[in-house]
């Protein structure tokens, strides 16, 4: 599956492949979109009112006011499951243009699962530095280290005085990212993608907890804060990989849990979007108040009880 998403498809070379007419602008066509004749069932829709936005690549009829995604769009025209909708997607992606030329480039470099390796100076000890990193986020540092598998690095090498952060997919080691302990440097530094058999943004991290309820949060930190069945997108900026691996889980609720910050919630509408093509039950949570990273113990445990019905 190709790591392409809503971005780099191109919805005018897809509607032309299809046939079906679009109108670039007019009355019912802002800025930004185009318009094409309604496909949702039930509409009385007769002169393009389905607004398609060519940057968000999102959908919403001015007539029935039904809203969705990319998926959505090419579910309705095609007639298809959702596997071949991303198939779809990849076939009218930039990336996979980008993707041919380097292929020849990159792809012998690139480390296949069983001879991939975390770096020589990643230890599996808790350094002092990363002790109290950890434990001035508020979080238990010795059960966190353990539980998921965290390294330390010292004070040398490209990696230094940082948190390693190991990403598994069905307990095989797939690549890493790494947090600055110091706040001097950058925040994350993540695997090359040519040294490593994936990338954090091609996965979601902690996905091997998850059973039939998934939280999705951006970034590590939330998931050592929430524990098992929380999973991490690397960032608000999600990957259409990252909804695919939604879609082999037999899942019954979705919840997404980002930053309070607009366009993180933007990127969560977006998310949302996209998975309720995949699952019935797909729900936004926010905070009332606070950051996620000042979440309190009982905060957490009540968190935990109303979403999964249980501590851990």
């Amino acid at each position: 599956m190709n790591d392409a998403n809503f971005e780099l498809f191109d919805i005018i070379k897809y509607l032309q492949s299809r046939n079906i007419h679009y109108d670039p602008e007019g009355k019912n066509v802002s800025d930004g979109w185009i318009g094409i004749k309604c496909l949702w069932p039930g509409c009385a829709d007769t002169s393009n009112h389905l607004g398609i936005n060519l940057t968000a690549k999102t959908i919403s009829c001015w007539v029935c006011g039904k809203k969705g995604s990319l998926l959505n769009l090419i579910l309705l025209i095609d007639s298809c499951t959702v596997k071949q909708a991303f198939k779809t997607i990849k076939k009218f992606s930039y990336a996979d243009i980008l993707t041919d030329r380097k292929k020849s480039l990159t792809e012998h470099h690139k480390t296949s699962i069983n001879d991939f390796q975390l770096p020589s100076e990643a230890k599996n000890e808790l350094f002092d530095l990363h002790r109290d990193y950890l434990t001035n986020r508020g979080l238990d540092a010795e059960y966190v280290f353990n539980k998921y598998k965290l390294k330390s690095i010292g004070p040398v090498g490209k990696y230094c005085n940082r948190i390693l952060i190991p990403y598994y997919y069905q307990n095989k080691l797939m690549t890493f990212s790494t947090r600055d302990a110091t706040g001097q440097t950058n925040t994350y530094i993540h695997c090359p993608k040519e040294l490593s058999p994936s990338s954090p943004k091609k996965m979601l991290y902690n996905f091997d907890t998850v059973k039939d309820t998934i939280v999705i949060v951006e970034g590590a930190f939330v998931v050592f804060k929430l524990g098992d069945g929380v999973v991490a997108t690397s960032g608000s900026q999600w990957t259409m990989l990252q909804v695919y691996l939604c879609h082999l889980l037999t899942l019954k609720r979705v919840f997404i849990l980002f930053d309070a910050e607009i366009k993180a919630q933007e990127q969560a509408v977006r998310l949302a979007s996209a998975l309720s093509c995949l699952i019935d039950h797909v729900e936004i949570l926010s905070l009332a108040e606070g950051d996620l990273d000042n979440l309190t113990n009982n905060e957490v445990v009540s968190f935990r009880k109303e979403i999964f019905g249980k501590i851990f």
